[in-house]
């Protein structure tokens, strides 16, 4: 896997993942179809933003209220993305914040995200580190209707 790769899929699954939810978030997540951009910057490359939709269903929300946040990358170029550990993650009152390790074929990858949601939309940034290397990321997704 090209290293530009391996990071941004590491720290998109970073992003996108989360173990365990210490509140239930006020307001609740919108079953449907939902947009997640995920962008990294300031790594070894210029990193175009990833774009995937997804539909969350009200099954999903119900066993994991944050769903919408733990998204996973679609693959790109056939490629297979990092193997990710998620780590304390918290949801309420409108803010979250979340931990992930991921290893892959360049070593582990460790990331701080914070951010806000409503019910149709969440953003969130921080910074990850691998090695010597160090990036910022964010993630944005948005409700855009039924599935």
């Amino acid at each position: 896997m090209k290293p530009r790769n391996f990071l941004l899929l590491s720290a998109s699954a970073g992003l996108a993942c989360m173990a365990a939810v210490a509140a239930t978030p006020n307001p609740a997540f919108k079953s449907g179809s939902w947009e997640v951009v995920r962008k990294l910057t300031g790594g070894p490359r210029k990193q175009a933003p990833m774009t995937d939709t997804y539909c969350i269903t009200e099954a999903q929300l119900k066993a994991d209220p944050a769903a919408p946040l733990k998204t996973k990358p679609k693959p790109r170029d056939g490629q297979k993305g990092p193997q990710c550990t998620m780590g304390a993650a918290n949801m309420a009152d409108g803010k979250t914040s979340l931990t992930s390790t991921c290893k892959g074929p360049m070593g582990s990858m460790k990331a701080n995200m914070s951010g806000t949601y409503t019910a149709t939309s969440f953003s969130m940034s921080g910074k990850m580190k691998m090695g010597f290397m160090s990036a910022s990321m964010s993630a944005t997704g948005r409700h855009m209707g039924p599935c």
